[in-house]
């Protein structure tokens, strides 16, 4: 009889409830993020070639004059027609174009000013726009021993960079990778102003070696990171703009 109660007692207590976890699949890649990494290391390896190519003409004559003259320019990285330029004006013009896609994505009106800034600095890489106005402050600047622009255009530079970082800043507080690239995609672009002031100083004091000015010394690692800067940037907004794509952000209209 007790068996057949506890039986009963048994059979008439409800069924536990089965607890289900639903587990959200992630998202697919789009491989911007991947795309941002391969323009990266292409512009690392530009600029460690075009650097090679540069010292090698410069201070090894008979390098030099292997290579025909109309193609010499190429490889001068302080030549404004130099596959070095084009190549840092293509990066930057692409990083302001992306920011403002980002901003459309995000809805943030900040980002259209970034992207705004980096595409006039493409523009003034290819117009010299920063040397012309330069040249205007001649008159009054000519003694203070740097380029004329560094006095008056570089402020205005590094405080723009300024707002731009402390906003991209912000926008990748959960993106550790992001960060360490923003980190160094401005720290790149900060220390090229030391180094045209450096060169700036070896040009007026006409230190040489061997013939050769010794600002040729400094010209491929400014180059560098003007072509590494910006780099570094633009894949940091690629991941950014994969993870607002891949959170179903839409544009708006």
């Amino acid at each position: 009889m007790s068996s057949t109660t506890t039986s009963l007692q048994r059979s008439s207590k409800a069924p536990r409830p089965i607890a289900l976890r639903l587990v959200t699949p992630r998202p697919a890649p789009l491989g911007l993020d991947a795309l941002g990494e391969r323009l990266l290391r292409l512009a690392a390896v530009s600029a460690l070639l075009l650097a090679s190519a540069h010292l090698l003409l410069s201070f090894v004559r008979r390098a030099r004059a292997l290579v025909p003259e109309e193609l010499l320019a190429l490889f001068d990285m302080s030549e404004e027609r130099s596959l070095n330029s084009w190549l840092s004006v293509s990066l930057l013009l692409l990083l302001g174009a992306s920011l403002c896609v980002l901003a459309r994505l995000r809805r943030e009106r900040m980002l259209y000013g970034i992207g705004g800034f980096f595409l006039f600095l493409s523009l003034d890489d290819q117009a010299l726009l920063h040397e012309r106005v330069g040249a205007l402050c001649w008159s009054s600047l000519r003694d203070s021993g740097t380029y004329p622009w560094l006095i008056a255009v570089a402020p205005l530079f590094a405080l723009c960079g300024l707002l731009a970082f402390a906003q991209l800043w912000r926008l990748t507080a959960d993106r550790r990778d992001l960060r360490q690239r923003l980190v160094l995609g401005f720290l790149c672009l900060a220390l090229a102003l030391p180094l045209e002031w450096i060169e700036s100083r070896i040009a007026a004091l006409d230190l040489r070696w061997n013939g050769v000015g010794l600002g040729q010394l400094t010209i491929p690692i400014e180059e560098s990171l003007e072509l590494l800067g910006p780099a570094l940037l633009l894949s940091c907004v690629a991941g950014g703009l994969e993870r607002a794509l891949q959170r179903g952000s839409r544009f708006s209209v």
